[in-house]
């Protein structure tokens, strides 16, 4: 012991009763002497190293794995950890496949993340309640902000200007999707990590834009004065509504974007037509983040975002397919000609609570807020590509939403 460090003991013994310090055994005055590890020979510890001695001369050197580097000898038993690199544990991808994700794509991911700052240059603005407000992005500023979604990086955002126990923004952080549940969330994570290895290899040039808008009290249509007639309407089973290019495409939305019941949306759970959707076009994601709840006379548009992947089945039997290269031609802003609208139904937990006047007028309200045609498009209508629309776990009418849609 140095003269220091006795003479730090002995201010400390000054504030303590009892004995002194220098009183009580010290495991530096006398370290133990330990057999060397070959010649332990005890059922109940385990070394993961060769027979190792530390020799201070020579204080960089490293022990070696028991059956040396590069070498993994499995065990999976109740026993022992179960490591990812076993044979026996369901792997998502290949070894070549977990590699290059390791060494290349996952790296690259990094870099997205610590460089938001610089490749967004500014926050990107909150479309927030009872706004009609626009945002538009570059798909690497789209990337950058997903992959810090990826590595859980946003703290959470909230409404000063209401109660905590009411908050109107949802978590776009993948913690939820990263936990243990049903096959499906693995799933969801392959046609994500697609995409991320899509965009790290390849990153695309174009760009997205988010739009929020509120239809005023004063727009809404005075129904029984109206003189307008149906629409024309095509029917069919045989297709998806993403495969209904030149459209304006549905997405069945929950009142907080992609986020369904029982604790669902793309994030947990859910695997249902948004989902789905926002699975495959990983690109709407970012419409989490900057979107607060919707009310009933608002919707939020999505226009741009690309398809990276195909799936297979629907809910339980959803599954991860090929690379999907998506042809959809450009607008001039550099946009896919891809439009998507959120449209958010009620939940009828009481199915005949629809066909009340009151619940007939919102879903008729939330309707024309998604598919009227604003004065600077009139010249260039196009059609509207949607499905049963709430009438899954929402209970609606198929009938009844077919009339709000006409």
């Amino acid at each position: 012991m140095t003269d220091q460090q006795q003479k730090n003991n002995e201010t400390a013994d000054q504030m303590f009763h009892g004995v002194p310090l220098n009183d009580i055994p010290n495991l530096f005055q006398a370290p133990p002497t330990l057999k060397d590890m070959q010649d332990i020979n005890d059922v109940g510890h385990t070394f993961m190293i060769k027979p190792f001695k530390y020799d201070p001369s020579n204080p960089n050197l490293e022990p070696e794995p028991i059956h040396g580097m590069g070498n993994y000898f499995d065990i999976w038993n109740d026993d022992h950890v179960h490591l990812p690199c076993s044979p026996f544990n369901v792997m998502v991808y290949s070894a070549e496949e977990r590699a290059q994700f390791i060494s290349i794509i996952l790296s690259k991911m990094i870099s997205l993340a610590l460089d938001v700052g610089n490749i967004c240059s500014q926050p990107p603005p909150l479309l927030r309640i009872g706004t009609h407000r626009s945002v538009t992005m570059s798909q690497r500023q789209a990337a950058s902000l997903l992959a810090c979604a990826f590595f859980c990086l946003f703290p959470h955002q909230f409404n000063d200007q209401i109660s905590n126990q009411h908050q109107t923004y949802q978590s776009i952080n993948f913690i939820h999707l990263f936990r243990s549940g049903s096959p499906w969330k693995l799933e969801k994570l392959k046609c994500i990590l697609h995409y991320f290895r899509r965009i790290c290899e390849d990153m695309p040039k174009g760009v997205l834009t988010f739009r929020r808008f509120a239809l005023p009290d004063v727009w809404i249509p005075k129904w029984t004065e109206s003189q307008k007639p149906l629409c024309k309407i095509h029917l069919r089973k045989d297709t998806t509504i993403e495969d209904m290019h030149g459209l304006l495409q549905v997405d069945f939305a929950n009142e907080f974007i992609v986020r369904s019941l029982q604790g669902g949306g793309v994030m947990n759970e859910g695997i249902v037509q948004e989902e789905i959707r926002f699975t495959i076009c990983t690109e709407m994601l970012v419409s989490v983040l900057i979107c607060e709840v919707m009310l009933s006379n608002e919707c939020i548009f999505l226009i741009g975002c690309e398809q990276y992947v195909t799936y297979a089945g629907y809910a339980d039997t959803f599954k991860a397919k090929d690379n999907f290269i998506d042809k959809t031609p450009k607008d001039s802003w550099g946009r896919k000609l891809s439009h998507v609208v959120a449209m958010d139904a009620i939940n009828y937990l009481n199915p005949l609570n629809q066909y009340t006047i009151e619940s007939m007028s919102r879903e008729l309200i939330k309707a024309y807020t998604c598919f009227r045609i604003p004065k600077s498009m009139e010249n260039f209508m196009f059609g509207v590509a949607t499905g049963k629309w709430g009438c899954g776990a929402f209970n609606g009418d198929a009938q009844l939403k077919g009339m709000s849609y006409q």
